[in-house]
């Protein structure tokens, strides 16, 4: 019995695509080429997940992708889960040269890196999306976010 995915509107990919600009800035990660990209279902089946980041630290290029569907998730939390997503990934990318040098210890750098971004999460991306909502400076085009 497989669950049912539901997919991701283009105004909900381009959403995730500003707010990780919004994080690039944020985080001046600048010194990166960023593309985006969309994590096709079979991808998602196959353990890719939600969102994710591919990158390059030699030639500084990186991916930010984001899935085409997804498992239904509480629609009370989903106006969160594009911008904390583009959030995670772009803190991934700020962290991809640790994991980079860490190959030996792969799954202790794992275990470092999504440590150091939960943090940021709560400690930054949290505090900052919730003064911009009561600003009103994050709405993004209101209800694109939606499923």
């Amino acid at each position: 019995m497989s669950k049912e995915r539901t997919e991701l509107t283009e105004d909900q990919y381009v959403l995730f695509q500003e707010e990780a600009e919004y994080w690039l800035d944020k985080f001046n990660l600048r010194n990166w080429e960023v593309y985006y990209g969309r994590i096709s279902d079979k991808e998602g089946e196959e353990g890719e997940g939600f969102a994710d980041c591919r990158a390059d630290g030699v030639n500084r290029v990186a991916c930010l992708r984001l899935a085409l569907s997804y498992y239904s998730v509480d629609k009370l939390r989903f106006p969160r889960v594009i911008h904390k997503a583009a959030f995670h990934e772009v803190c991934e990318l700020m962290l991809s040269d640790l994991r980079s040098t860490s190959r030996y210890a792969e799954l202790e750098t794992d275990a470092i890196v999504h440590e150091i971004i939960r943090r940021l999460e709560h400690t930054v991306f949290i505090p900052d999306w919730q003064q911009r909502q009561t600003q009103g400076e994050q709405d993004h085009g209101k209800g694109r976010n939606e499923p």
